[in-house]
């Protein structure tokens, strides 16, 4: 019998790679906010709900990330809040942070096809899809078919490949204004090392 990892999972949707925090905002940000999915509650417990955890982003800032800053969280933390992605309540030692719509991005049945709809589904297509016979043994019915799927597959890489241009323009226009020295990097040093 193999081992069970420890520590649990959480789920990322793939829509994440379309987002504006995926596309727009800075590197940095996608890591406090797996961060944040990664750390709070997947059911209550504490005193807090599912989708709810304690930070003390003060202390917590080293297991972040190397390049993170207290501005950086500070900055995603506003983002997320106006973007409707988290609440946040001041706490005496830190803040208590809430993932909006937590339980509908954790939950599989949310984004699995179950076997009743697929096979509805499918009932619907084919009652509606007109069978063009013309004494060929349904071959002009089933070239149809296999150019719906094309087009479909055709679609759907035309969208990969203007979410992979899109990527590929906002990398190029960071590279170009870092090289231009529109960023000066900082360095961040922990309180305790100063």
């Amino acid at each position: 019998m193999e081992a069970k990892i420890q520590g649990g999972a959480f789920i990322i949707a793939r829509k994440i790679f379309t987002s504006e925090l995926w596309l727009r905002k800075p590197s940095t940000w996608k890591v406090i906010w797996v961060y944040i999915l990664g750390k709070v509650n997947h059911e209550p417990y504490n005193g807090l709900g599912e989708g709810e955890g304690f930070f003390n982003f003060t202390e917590e800032i080293k297991l972040i990330g190397n390049d993170c800053t207290p501005d950086k969280i500070k900055k995603f933390l506003q983002y997320a809040k106006e973007s409707s992605m988290i609440s946040t309540t001041r706490s005496t030692r830190g803040m208590i942070v809430k993932v909006l719509n937590y339980s509908e991005y954790q939950d599989l049945d949310n984004f699995r096809r179950t076997i009743e709809s697929t096979s509805k589904a499918r009932e619907k297509h084919e009652r509606s899809t007109p069978i063009y016979n013309n004494g060929n043994n349904g071959e002009n019915g089933k070239k149809e078919k296999e150019e719906e799927k094309e087009i479909f597959s055709l679609t759907e890489i035309q969208e990969q490949k203007e979410r992979d241009r899109i990527y590929q323009e906002k990398q190029d226009d960071w590279n170009r204004r870092m090289e231009a020295g529109e960023f000066e990097p900082k360095e961040y040093i922990p309180e305790e090392f100063k």
